[in-house]
């Protein structure tokens, strides 16, 4: 994966550099992706269920709130601009960072 960045060090061109994901990043990425579906799901099926619609209704609604909710998640996270990605510094040259 190519990106470009500013260096809080000086680094040659191709040098291998470790880069951090910043947690609060990570949770609201999953939160996003994960959380928000199901819970328009549940939500959806809940309140058919509410409404006294038969079994297969429920399960029916229940999906297209998923898919609405896939939906909407996909369209949150292209207008999600938290600065995740920062070089931390360059890669060691050990295990645990094969070249």
């Amino acid at each position: 994966m190519a990106f470009s960045a500013r260096l809080p060090f000086a680094a040659r061109p191709g040098q291998e550099v470790v880069v951090g994901l910043s947690s609060r990043a990570v949770l609201k990425a999953a939160g996003l992706a994960y959380m928000l579906p199901l819970l328009i799901l549940v939500l959806s099926a809940a309140t058919a269920s509410a409404l006294g619609l038969h079994d297969l209704w429920v399960a029916a609604i229940g999906g297209l709130g998923l898919l609405a909710g896939l939906a909407l998640a996909g369209r949150l996270a292209r207008r999600l601009t938290v600065p995740a990605l920062s070089v931390l510094g360059p890669a060691p040259d050990d295990e645990a960072c094969p070249r």
